[in-house]
This record gives C-alpha cells, structure tokens and sequence, in this order.
C-alpha cells in the first residue's frame, strides 16, 4: 500500500515538471494608395543624392538631375518618404521653405490637402560620431592628435589620438568602450605607435562607425640606484663634481647590467637620457651624449614579453644630483691689442693678446698662446706667449686667469715682418687664429754716392761738368720720393764766395730698382753740375719707420760733398814799360789780353822793356802763370804768331808774374795762365823791337780805318754818316807825321761824291817840325747821300799821305736802299657762302717786289682756331733790273683742313723800310679771316617719351630734341617742317636754337592731341647740306576716351527694369580693350547678357533686362574701362541693386553652424539683412513646433543698424538664446519692407538661406514590449519586439545580442521605422543558455541611452524550460522534497511502530 501510494506521488510530480506556457505572436501590416493629381511636387536634392525619395513605395527617379517633378491630385493628403543611404541620415527637409517633420511612421512626410504647386527641398548628412578621451586620474593624458578634447567624427573618417605620460610615468594600458558597455583592450594593434620624440605613443582608428570612449591606464615608473649605470667621458675638462666639458668626443653612459634586477641575460635594453632643456636622446645598452645639456632623468627600459604595454620594462635611474654636460662650441675669442696697423716699427714692440672668453666656466680653458709671422702656419716653431701643462681647471681657476697676455715683438729677429699670426688654444684644442698687418723695419737706409767726372784738379776742382748718382738702399714702401728729393741741399758759391741764386744743377726721378730682399731695394737719382760753381753737398734722409741713413758711402770718389765745377778759362793781360819817356815825362806803355791774330811790330824801345803779367778766374784761383818770349828773325819776314797747339807744345815755359827783355831784337811775349781746374789761356804781345839805333829811313805807311755809323743788317736807308781813323806808324820810335787825307763815292760805278770837295784834312806846311808837331793819327767824318747812292753798289775810297810821302788808299762798299717793298696776295678761290665761308680748299700766292728780300722779315700772321697745320711754300724768287727794286719774290699758302682762319701780312726790307698800303688784289673775298668747311652737318633728333603704344601713340606730351652738329651753324638755314595733319590743334613752334660748342639744339614741344609730322632740312654757312632726314611721324593722344553709363543710377535700388546702357568713344579708339565686368556681391561674376552697337569712333554697350527671378537680386558692381591706342584708360564704375524680392540674408558662424541641424542647446541666433535702402516694418516669428511667436524687439532680439550715407544699410538681428531652451524643433522667419517697396517673403529661403533647427536635451527611449528578464520563451526563433522612440528624430540604433552586434539603423532606417509605429523587432533564434539583448540608441542632437535586457531564454529544450521556469520549477521540487519527507516519515513511523512492537 505504501509503495502504491509513493508511486502515485512520484509520477504527479514529472507531470507538473512538464507543463511549459506557449506564447502567440502577432505581426502588423500597412497598405498605401497611390495619389493622382493636377497639381505638381518639385522634389529637390540639395548637396548630393545620398538617398532616395519614395512616393507609394515607388522610388522616385531623378537620374543625373537634382530635381524632380511629381504630379498628384489638388485637395488629396499627400505623403512621401525619405530614405537616407546607408551612413547617411536626414538632414533637413523643407516643404515651401518650411522645415517639415514627419509623421507617425518615420521618414514619412504628409502634405494635407496639397492645394497648390510645392516645393519639397531634402538634404542628406552623413552620420557623425563622437570619440570621447577619458582623461586618467593621473599620470597621463589622451589628446587627440591635432586638437584637444572630445570630438565629432563622420563616417568612415580617422581618429589618431596621442598617450603622454606624465614625468615619472609609464603608459600601461590602452582601451575603449563602446556605448552597450562592451570594453576592448587594446594591445597588440597594428595602429598603434611609439612617438620617440616626446616619449608619448600615437593610436590610429581607421573607419570610424560606432561612438566610444577611449581609456588609458599610467603607472608609476620603477627607480634604480645611481650605480646601475656609468659615465664615461673620454674628455673632461672640468674638476667640479657633476660637470663635465668635452669637446671633440662625446660622454657615453652605459649600462651596468649586473645592478639591474629580473633583467635578462643577453636583453638589449634601451637607455633615454633627458635634459632639462626638454631634448631627448635615446640610445642601445649605451647612449652617446653630443650637445650640451643638464640631465634630468635616465630611464632604461627593455622588452620581456608578447603584449605591447605587458612586454614593457621601465626604471629610472635615481640622479641626486643634477649633471651638467658642457660641450664646448665656442673657440678663443681672441684679439690683439695696442696694434697700430698703420704705423711702421723700428724698435721692440709690445702688443697685448686677449683672449676675452678666457674665464667663462663652461669652456676647457687657455692652453696656450702663440705667434708667428707672414704665413697662415708656422715655419718652425712658433714663439710662446703662455703656456700651461694643465689638462683640466676648476671654475676658480679660470674665473682667476687673465684675459690679456703681454708679448714683446723683437723687431730686430723680425725685421721685414708684414703679417702678424697669433693663435690662442683651448685644452680641447680648439683654437682660434687671428691675422693683423704689421710693419717692421729696422734697418737704417743706406746712402751711396758716385760720380762720373772723379779727374780732380788741385784736390776739388773739375774744369768738365759732373754727374752724380745717389743711391739710396731701402725697402721701396718705407721710401719717400719727395721727402728724400727735398732733402738734398746743393750749396753754388762763385770764386768769391757769393751765392748764386740761380741753380747751375740740375735733380733728376728717383729710379728703383727691386733688391733680392725688400730691404735692399735701390732708389737712384741723377744730379748734373752743369753751371760753373763752387758747391756744397749734403744729404740726409730718415726712413718712415724713423731709421736715420748712415753715412754716405763715397769710397774712392773724388770731393764728393764739396768741389769746383769750372769749365771757362781764365783772362791773362801783358802790360809792358820802355825805359824811353814821353814828351812830357811819362813812362810809354802797352798792354796786350788776348792771342794775336797777326804778327805786326809797333811797339819801339831802345832799351830795356819790363813786363808785369797778371791772370784772374771767376771760379777757380789761378795755379800758375807762365811766360814765354819768343824772338823772330827780320829775314823770315812771314813769320806768324804761335797757335794755342803750338804754344801747348812749348816746353820753354818760364813761371812768374814779370820779367825784364834787356837785349836787342824783335820779340812776341807770350804768357800761359792756368786756373785750379787746369782751364789754361794763352796771351801774346805784339811784335816788340829793342833797338837802340836811329832808323835812317822811315818806310812804314800810315794806317786808315773807315768806320761808317751803324746800320741795319748792313743796310742803310738813309744817309750815312762816316768816321775815318788815320794813324801814323811809329818805326824804332820814330814817325813823319800825317799830311793829307781825301776820299771819294762811287755808285755803281759811277762817281756821285768827292772830287773837289773830298778833301778831309791837310796839315800845314812847316819849314821846321819838331818832334811835338808831328801828327801821329787823325779821325775825320763825312756823310754819304742817300739820294744820290740809292744801291747796294756803293763804294767809299779814302786816301793819306804822310809826310815822308808815303800814300795809303782804302775802299769799303755800303748798301743805301730808300725803297719800300711792295707785297701782293691774291686768292684762288673767291667763291665765299655767308661772307666767308668756304666749302673747297682755298690757296693763297703771295708776291713781294724787294732789292734786300729776307723771307724773315715778311712777317705773315697765320692762325688755324682748331690748331690745323698750314701748308706754306718755299719762296722763289726772280732777279729785278737796274738797282734791283724789281726783284720778286714769291711763296703760296694752302687751305686744305676745315678749320677757321685768321691772316694778315706786314713786311720790311733788310735797311728797314716798311710796307705800306693794301695788300690785296682787287677782287678778293675775306682776305684776313675766312672759314673752310667741307663737312657736311648732322643731324639727330631725340624723344623724351619713348613709350609708345601700338606703334606711333603716346599718351602724354612729347618734346623732341633736334640736335644739329655742325662747326658753321646758321639758324637760319634750318628748315623745319612740324604739321599736324589731324587738323583739331595747330602745330607747336621750334624753339630757339642753344649752343654747345658745335652742338645746336633745340626742341618741339607736342603737347596737344594730333596726328604729326616732321622733317628737317639744315644746312651750313658753307652750303654744306646735312644727310636727308627721314620724316617722323606719330600722335599724341593726352585725352581720356569719352565714357558713360546711363539708364541705370549709381547707389540705386532697383525694382523695375534694369538695362544698363554703356557708351563709349575715342578719336583712337581701340575696340580690344573694352572691359565691361559686371559683379554681384552674392553671385560673384556675372556673364555680360546684351548687345553692341557701332558709333562713330567707339561703340554703344546695351544690357538686356535683368530676369525677373530671385537668383538676379543682388548688389552689383558695374565697371566700365576703355583704353584707347594711346594708352589712355577712362574707368568708370557704379554700384546698384536688383532688388525685386526684397532684402539679403545671412548668418553668423555659429547660427550657421547649427542650421538644419539636432543640438542640445544653442546661442544667441544672429541674421544679417542687407538692403540698398533702410527697412522698417520688420516682423520676426518664430515657429516652435506647431506654435507661432511674433518675436518683441528689445525684449526678444536686438538690432543693431550700419550704413545710410551713401552707404548699404546692413542689419544685425540678436535673438535671445532663452527662447531655445525647450526640446522643439525651431524655425525663423523674417518680414520686412524696404523704400523700393519690396516686402520679403515669408520664409528665408527666398535668398537662397534657411534656418531651422532643433534643440534636444532629451535622451530617446528604449522599451522591451514581449522580452523580460529571467524569461523562457518556447520555439526555434522568438520575434523580441522593441519600442524605439525620440521626441524628435533619432540618428543612430545598435542591436547587441549576446554581447555581439547583429544591427545598425541610421538615421534614415530609424525614420521609417518610427513612421511605421518605432516597433524594431529582433528575431533570435532558439538557444540552451541565457540570452542578452541590449540596445544603443542615439537621436539626431546626440543623446544616447543603453537599454539591456539579460538573463532569458528561447528554446524548446524541455529541461531547460523547466529548469528557467521558476515557478514550475520551484513548485516542482517542493512537491518531491514533500513527497519524499512524506515517505521517509511514513518509512520513519513505520520502523518505530514495527521496534515498538518487537
């Protein structure tokens, strides 16, 4: 019973187990009917077909055009779609400008009632998401490369974003969420960088499709001790501790691999060394430092791992100290001072180097100074100025050491220096050299003196000129020509020693002649004694560098400093005294001074006859005087007196001053006279007789000397007046005395004076004479006729008769000539231009008729202005008859060079009679001044405005420049033709002419507009014609071309027609270079639409009508510009406006920013009005879903007013940014009237601007209608249905199953789906575990909610259904556990009654 009873138990409880709910779903449908019209639907795309437009389920085909006209039935509901392509949502759509919203069913719009045409604008934008950088609570930070912050991203676009560390941190982990929650690591991506640089790392998303957060994790970097590594520094020039300066080889530090825990043998290991400074350097096991730095941190870091953060090991090594790394880039700074470049030396010089960067601390410090000379390196070794045998300093020592370095220059050891070379060293070798001009000379110069002439007489004295060359040896720059010439000092004294004042020398150039060595470069200079004189000669000389020459070197020279230069004779006088007395008691003397040319006897003595010989010298002393007496036989009656070569060769000389001849004879006396300078003179006496006998015959003849009075080269013409000397020769002192004396003139032949009046003198008949009457000489004188000896031929005879009888005749010719010569010129060619201007050669004869002709005295005055050579003959001459008047004399001048001349003639003969009268012959044509010119003129005309247009135009005033080349110019044969042929102006005048020598010039001014010609014609006072000139011709245009713009008023607003008219002209028009540009402020460069037409001289331009649509309104700017061929340019410009639909509209930035577009808030909305002419009755609504608001001016919006005076008025409207605050869907219209009348439509699209928005700040919702939690729902797939729902548009659904994304709606899907009620429904298939479904929807301003459903089941696995279903479940096993507690008491009472029983 028991058995039966637990059975029964058992199988009601697997009944219950197996009783499983069964749920029903249902699924809804919706059916549209096709429209049918009379009225149309211009459907419009704007930026892009990136969707679809439905009309019944059909897709409206817009093939390559952006519209689309759809016709239906007037009065029916109209209802279309907007399908957005994947990626892509809805941006905006306007129904007559209106921003539309749609219906229940998403992406559907319902036009109620369409009762006219419309236009239905759609606008398609891609879908957007937003990457947020959760910034870590430390240690680091996520920027996004390029920019800062969270960002909004479109579709498909890439996403970098930058790790940093902060100091002493490490990056460990990078990951990002994604809006359900699903968190990813990322690790191992291939995107992801390091950026060594700045020690900061760079990950890349590539195709961006969902919203995330982007997560980052920094941890503290490990510390090592110091001795984990080490610094090497194979320079240190530094004893502090933690400096180091190096220069050539870097510091290297370097792992201590041993210091390091946990790291791998064999591991590379990175080191990163930083300084202060911000650089980075990063190197492997070891790291080379160049530049100069404080090290801030060292890091080491290797791998251990697979993972890109877990692999990474960092630790810093602990720095107590900061250390200073200085590489040394600076060399010495190094100058020398108290210099003087320009000076020269001859003594030691100290000079100071100063190294001026010697104490800074960061540099290794002076090593060593050095100089050298005149090469860029030492040749040898070089002199030291310091030195140290340091390799290191402290910042002590060198903030102690000097910045100057004394030296002294031995000038001496470095005569001849130029280019001083001093070199300052660092200890790291480092060095500068420097270069400076210096002069040294020591050397004094050397001064040599030599002559040509060293044959001194008596020790100085030199009877030839001399010639002396003075050296000086010295370097060529250090020598002064002009101060060493000034310093010669020549003395000139006379025998006297009175200075002479005019120099008898004469100084010469130095000469140089280069030495093997600059000092020995020789400096020569002639002086020539050439004057007779005493001198002195001294020479000093100091070098430029200050060295006094030595002393003048003269070796073997001969008085070198002072001598006698005495080239002239001395004079000697004889005097000699008989011993016989005169009548009256006087000593009877004679006296000689020079050589005789004769041997005569007239010197008488009975008795001894003393001579006193004297000799003077006006330069030298005289040596010596010696004498000589020679006797002559009276049987060698030709015997002569001694020549100087004769007496030369005497060698009977006697010296002394006097001496007696005491025996008889006849003698000449001579004397030899010798001067300090060996010049000798020889002086004889006449014959001398010593007798002391009577002569018992007296048989010497009287002598006669006619001397007439002076005359001209001989020639007298005039009377002549004659002196005669008679004397009476005295015979051993003795004479007979003078008795008569006559004379007589013949004229060629022919006696005309004398005769019976010739006689001059006759002395008296004495019975008794005694010695006192003798007449010994007489002078008698006479006057020779002029008239009556007109002739050379003129004779004089005079005739003496002593008393003894003895008769003396003379006779001498004279030339008398009274007669003037007659001078002729005549001219070949008379044909003169101008008075005297002549284009052929032209030759002179001239003729002169004279007895006593002497070409010198025909004084003929030739002048050539330009210096040309005149050809004169040779004169012939012809003899004349008679007395020789007639002779004739004849020489030609010939004018053959251009040039102007000057002549005139004037004469006299040889007696002095002087031309008279006109020398010319009849006929002649500019006999004294006259011009040649063979040359023709020339001409060149010059233009100072060469800038010329289209050949021959100019366009501003011309002045052209004739100039005319021409010796012989005349104005007035200069014919210049200047027309203007356009007839409008006269032509200009030519100006008057200037003169430049033989350049004329003169200008033409055109400074009026014309068509002109020009020629030019010259010629000159010779007739010479100039090259014909080519005639020039061309137009000066000075006059803007005519331009006018009517039918159209500048600063105007236009309603009606606008058509504007442009007419322009010009005498030169140029049709090529109108420009008319017509521009809209709005549309920018307008197409011209209109027509030409022909005028005389220029066109006329007619705009046809603007086209009354709203794309012509605008502000435009007409310009109108014509340049004619001149280059004139005429430029007019209006400004108007098309104004038909009223006024223009814009916005600021931001309101455009948020145009057609979902926010969660906005500003202030700012919308500019432009209008030619003020507004007023302005009117702003705004439309707040289905609520219209007239808008309150000063409560609502602000207005701020610019422009009027000439101006356009422009319009700011401020709209408050309270009235945006509730989650609606905004849109603006604006109302206005302008003075043209125009009144704006009522929506602002009629310019082409719209403005609707929303504002949301409501996040959507997400409702699980048929799934719930801990939920088992039966059947090889469940349909979840889910409400998805905004209070505006939604942008984006994510649909995660079981952590995995199956779905994505855009924005477009999510329109449709709302039209159509917002039930997503999620179909999953049948599964024995639980499931989960979350969801992640964002609407169109951005808000986002997550919304998860977990913990259900779909599956017809019965165990799994009893086991998720509680309740059953629960049930279940409360009836088994009470069945079997039921049984085992039973079981328990059983065995109790049954033990109770036994």
């Amino acid at each position: 019973m028991f058995f039966k009873r637990l059975k029964c138990l058992i199988f009601s409880a697997i009944l219950f187990i197996t009783l499983i709910p069964v749920q029903v779903l249902a699924e809804e449908t919706n059916i549209g009917l096709p429209p049918v019209g009379d009225v149309s639907v211009d459907f419009v795309v704007n930026g892009g077909m990136n969707g679809k437009i439905q009309v019944d389920s059909t897709d409206l085909n817009f093939g390559n055009s952006s519209k689309y006209t759809y016709s239906t039935l007037s009065g029916m509901d109209f209802v279309f779609k907007v399908i957005p392509n994947a990626n892509y949502h809805i941006k905006e759509v306007l129904i007559n400008g209106v921003p539309a919203t749609p219906t229940n069913v998403p992406n559907e719009y319902t036009i109620h009632s369409i009762s006219r045409n419309t236009m239905v604008q759609v606008s398609f934008e891609i879908d957007k998401y937003t990457v947020s950088l959760v910034q870590p609570s430390e240690g680091g930070s996520i920027t996004f490369n390029g920019g800062n912050g969270n960002n909004s991203f479109e579709h498909g676009s890439t996403v970098g974003m930058i790790f940093s560390p902060d100091p002493d941190y490490r990056l460990n982990k990078i990951f990002y969420m994604e809006a359900d929650g699903t968190k990813h690591d990322v690790e191992n991506d291939p995107n992801l960088k390091d950026l060594p640089n700045n020690n900061a790392f760079l990950w890349t998303i590539k195709n961006i499709d969902r919203n995330i957060e982007v997560h980052a994790e920094f941890l503290p970097v490990s510390k090592i001790a110091f001795d984990a590594i080490t610094i090497v520094a194979p320079e240190d020039y530094a004893t502090e501790d933690n400096k180091i300066i190096f220069a050539n080889q870097p510091v290297t530090i370097q792992v201590n691999r041993d210091k390091i825990v946990n790291l791998p043998e064999g591991k590379d290991v990175s080191i990163e060394v930083t300084y202060t400074e911000g650089n980075f350097i990063k190197g492997t096991n070891s790291v080379e430092l160049k530049e100069s730095g404080t090290i801030k941190e060292i890091n080491i870091k290797w791998k251990d791992g697979s993972g890109y953060f877990s692999q990474r090991k960092n630790v810093k090594v602990n720095i107590d100290k900061q250390i200073k790394l200085v590489k040394e880039g600076n060399s010495p700074d190094l100058s020398i001072e108290h210099l003087d470049s320009n000076k020269v030396y001859n003594e030691n010089i100290q000079l100071i180097a100063r190294v001026n960067n010697a104490k800074e601390g960061d540099l290794s410090g002076l090593k060593r100074i050095t100089y050298w000379f005149d090469s860029e390196e030492p040749q040898g070794d070089a002199n030291v100025i310091f030195e140290t045998n340091a390799t290191s300093f402290t910042d002590e020592e060198k903030n102690s050491a000097p910045n100057d370095y004394s030296f002294t220059i031995n000038a001496a050891e470095n005569n001849g220096a130029k280019k001083l070379y001093v070199k300052a060293e660092f200890l790291s070798g480092h060095f500068t050299t420097i270069s400076e001009n210096i002069d040294i000379d020591t050397v004094a110069p050397k001064v040599d003196l030599v002559y040509d002439n060293n044959n001194a007489q008596n020790g100085e004295y030199f009877n030839k000129e001399r010639t002396a060359t003075l050296t000086v040896t010295e370097r060529s720059d250090h020598f002064d020509e002009n101060t060493a010439k000034n310093n010669i000092v020549i003395k000139q004294f006379n025998g006297k020693g009175e200075a002479i004042a005019e120099p008898q020398y004469t100084i010469g150039e130095w000469n140089t002649t280069p030495g093997d060595t600059p000092d020995e470069d020789k400096h020569t200079i002639e002086i020539k004694y050439t004057g007779d004189a005493v001198y002195k000669f001294d020479f000093k000389y100091t070098d430029t560098a200050g060295n006094k020459n030595e002393p003048i070197n003269v070796n073997d020279q001969k008085a070198a400093f002072t001598f006698v230069v005495d080239k002239n004779k001395p004079t000697a006088t004889i005097e000699a005294t008989s011993d016989i007395k005169a009548d009256n008691g006087s000593e009877i003397r004679e006296s000689w001074s020079g050589l005789q040319s004769e041997l005569t006897l007239g010197y008488f003595a009975k008795k001894n006859i003393t001579f006193r010989l004297t000799a003077d010298d006006e330069t030298s002393a005289i040596a010596n005087i010696y004498y000589y007496a020679k006797e002559y036989s009276n049987d060698e009656p030709n015997s002569k007196i001694l020549t100087e070569a004769e007496l030369a060769r005497v060698s009977d000389w006697q010296e002394g001053d006097s001496f007696k001849l005491t025996e008889e004879g006849t003698y000449v006396v001579y004397v030899k006279a010798v001067d300090k300078a060996g010049n000798v003179t020889y002086v004889s006496s006449s014959g001398l007789i010593v007798d002391e006998q009577k002569p018992s015959i007296e048989s010497t003849v009287p002598s006669i000397t006619i001397n007439p009075e002076a005359s001209l080269n001989t020639v007298y013409n005039g009377d002549v007046k004659v002196n005669v000397h008679v004397s009476e020769p005295i015979t051993n002192n003795s004479y007979s005395g003078l008795k008569k004396i006559s004379y007589v003139v013949r004229n060629m032949g022919t006696q005309t004076q004398g005769q019976d009046d010739g006689v001059l003198f006759e002395a008296e008949t004495l019975e008794t004479l005694t010695l006192g009457d003798l007449i010994a000489s007489k002078d008698v004188n006479f006057v020779v006729s002029s008239q009556l000896n007109n002739s050379n031929e003129v004779e004089i005879e005079v005739t003496v008769v002593d008393n003894a009888g003895n008769v003396s005749v003379k006779k001498q010719t004279i030339q008398i000539d009274t007669t003037a010569p007659v001078i002729s010129v005549a001219y070949d060619n008379n044909n003169a231009s101008d008075g005297k201007y002549f284009n052929a050669p032209r030759t002179a004869t001239v003729t002169v008729y004279e007895r006593n002709f002497s070409a010198d005295y025909i004084e003929m005055q030739l002048k050539a202005l330009a210096g040309s050579a005149i050809q004169i003959s040779d004169w012939t001459h012809t003899a004349g008859t008679g007395n020789g008047d007639d002779a004739k004399h004849t020489a030609t001048i010939n004018y053959t060079v251009d040039d102007d001349y000057t002549f005139s003639i004037k004469g006299r003969d040889t007696a002095g009679n002087v031309f008279q009268g006109n020398p010319y012959v009849d006929g002649t044509v500019a006999s004294e001044e006259f011009t040649i010119d063979q040359v023709r003129p020339t001409i060149s005309v010059t233009y100072d405005n060469n800038n010329a247009r289209n050949g021959n135009y100019y366009n501003a005033a011309r002045t052209a420049t004739i100039t005319v080349v021409e010796r012989n110019f005349d104005p007035q044969r200069v014919t210049a033709t200047i027309a203007n042929v356009s007839g409008t102006n006269g032509a200009p005048a030519l100006s008057a002419w200037t003169d430049n020598g033989d350049s004329h010039t003169a200008t033409i001014t055109y400074s009026t507009d014309g068509q002109y010609q020009f020629d030019i014609d010259v010629q000159d006072r010779a007739g010479n014609a100039a090259t014909d000139y080519p005639r020039d011709e061309f137009f000066i245009d000075l006059t803007k071309p005519q331009l006018e713009i009517r039918d159209i008023v500048d600063q105007s607003a236009n309603k009606g027609r606008v058509a504007p008219v442009i007419q322009y002209s010009d005498a030169n028009f140029d049709p090529s270079t109108v420009e008319i540009t017509l521009t809209g402020a709005m549309r920018g460069r307008v197409e011209n639409k209109g027509f030409y037409t022909e005028i005389q001289n220029g066109q006329i331009y007619t705009y046809y009508d603007f086209a009354n649509v709203k794309e012509e309104d605008d502000i435009y700017t007409l310009t109108a510009k014509i340049t004619d061929k001149a280059g004139n340019t005429e430029e007019k410009q209006i400004t108007f406006s098309v104004n038909r639909f009223g006024s223009t509209y814009g916005f600021d930035e931001n309101t455009k920013a948020i145009s057609g577009k979902y926010v969660r808030e906005v500003g202030d909305i700012v919308i500019y009005e432009t209008n030619v002419d003020p507004v007023d009755n302005v009117k702003i609504t705004l439309f707040k879903n289905n609520k219209t608001v007239v808008l309150e001016k000063g409560k609502d919006y602000q207005v701020v007013a610019e422009g009027g005076n000439g101006k356009w008025y422009h319009y700011t409207y401020r709209i408050n940014r309270s009235l945006f605050t509730d989650d609606a869907v905004y849109s603006i219209t604006l109302y206005s009237e302008d003075k043209a009348g125009n009144v704006s439509e009522n929506t602002l699209d009629t310019k082409k601007m719209s403005l609707r928005f929303g504002v949301d700040k409501t996040t959507p919702s997400v409702t699980f209608k048929n799934i719930d939690k801990n939920k088992v729902y039966v059947g090889e797939k469940y349909k979840a249905e889910i409400k998805l729902a905004d209070n505006l548009a939604l942008s984006k659904a994510e649909i995660y199953l079981d952590g995995k994304l199956v779905a994505t709606l855009d924005q477009a899907q999510l329109e449709e789906l709302i039209k159509n009620g917002g039930d997503y429904t999620l179909e999953i298939d049948s599964a024995d575990y639980a499931r989960n479904v979350k969801i992640v929807l964002t609407d169109a301003a951005g808000n986002t909610i997550e919304e998860e459903i977990d913990n259900f089941f779909v599956t017809t696995n019965l165990w799994v259904r009893f086991v998720n279903n509680r309740p059953v479940f629960a049930g279940t096993l409360a009836t088994l556990l009470t069945g079997l507690a039921i049984f085992f008491f039973i079981f328990w009472k059983r065995r109790k009654k049954e033990e109770e029983e036994k």
